[in-house]
């Protein structure tokens, strides 16, 4: 039986055909694991500061991975191409390239974590700082949205934060890439079990702008609360309660919050509410004649 190949990304902009390793100051690992390192980086002409991820072919084959590295990439470069202004809330490919060995995607650098590190170091966030970055994410989500893209993997963890503590939503794994999310219906299982929602674990055809949606729910949740809606002793028994729609919301919650929560977080999540009334709701977090500015501490 003939190996599968390895994955080639081919370059897709001029930009993209004249970067190469060498054309980057290699700085300090930030994040490592068995497919990938993400290390900094800064380009030795511009001097612009970077991250670069590096994917190890062969361990993408082994591993079976080489779909989501390609729809990361197919996502990504979507974006890059469109003609509106690119989101601010939307981690953004620069240059990728590659060689034998790797694939090499060079991002925009986020240097201050994630919302989930943030939770963590914090505690639940304030009511302020919670809606702040619940109205960032509903934002960049409607701009995938209306590109054609379902991220599929909304989570704090890929709620990455920049020198302003501003969100940037990365990781496009498990993105799917369309041209009508209002028309199109899927049932792949992809996501996170603690932010997936109960029609992928179904396999329910479903509106593929639900999941995101769902999540959204799940993650301002975790904002407010430092916990997951459906946690569980396993991955198996937290599957099981998302199913069933088993979660509470703690006494004393502002009533936005909890209405919004509610709106999201339901089983078929395509007759949840539009993204655009999510916004409206959202609207009632924030003074609507003050622009979002950061708000520390939380």
């Amino acid at each position: 039986m003939s190996a599968t190949p390895a994955p080639d990304v081919p370059p897709t902009t001029k930009e993209h055909r004249h970067a190469c390793l060498d054309d980057f100051l290699i700085g300090e690992e930030i994040a490592w694991g068995s497919l990938a390192t993400i290390v900094e980086a800064t380009h030795k002409t511009t001097h612009k500061r970077y991250v670069i991820k590096i994917l190890d072919k062969l361990q993408l084959v082994k591993k079976k991975m080489t779909r989501s590295v390609l729809a990361e990439k197919a996502a990504l470069v979507k974006l890059a191409s469109r003609p509106q202004p690119h989101h601010p809330g939307i981690i953004r490919l620069h240059y990728s390239f590659h060689d034998a060995s790797s694939l090499y995607f060079v991002l925009d650098l986020a240097p201050n974590g994630d919302l989930k590190q943030l939770v963590q170091k914090t505690g639940s966030l304030a009511m302020p700082c919670a809606r702040y970055y619940t109205a960032q994410l509903t934002s960049a989500i409607q701009y995938l949205h209306d590109a054609g893209i379902s991220h599929r993997d909304i989570k704090p963890e890929n709620a990455l934060l920049d020198e302003s503590m501003r969100i940037k939503i990365a990781d496009f794994g498990c993105a799917y890439v369309g041209t009508d999310l209002d028309t199109h219906r899927t049932n792949t299982f992809v996501g996170t079990a603690a932010y997936i929602s109960p029609e992928l674990l179904l396999r329910a055809k479903a509106d593929p702008k639900g999941p995101d949606l769902w999540a959204l729910g799940c993650t301002l949740y975790f904002l407010l609360f430092a916990s997951y809606p459906f946690s569980a002793a396993t991955e198996y028994l937290t599957m099981e309660r998302v199913k069933k729609l088993d979660y509470s919301i703690p006494e004393g919650c502002d009533p936005a919050a909890h209405d919004l929560i509610k709106r999201l977080l339901v089983r078929l999540s395509f007759f949840s509410i539009k993204l655009s009334n999510a916004q409206g709701f959202l609207g009632t977090f924030r003074r609507p004649d003050r622009p979002l500015t950061p708000l520390f501490p939380c």
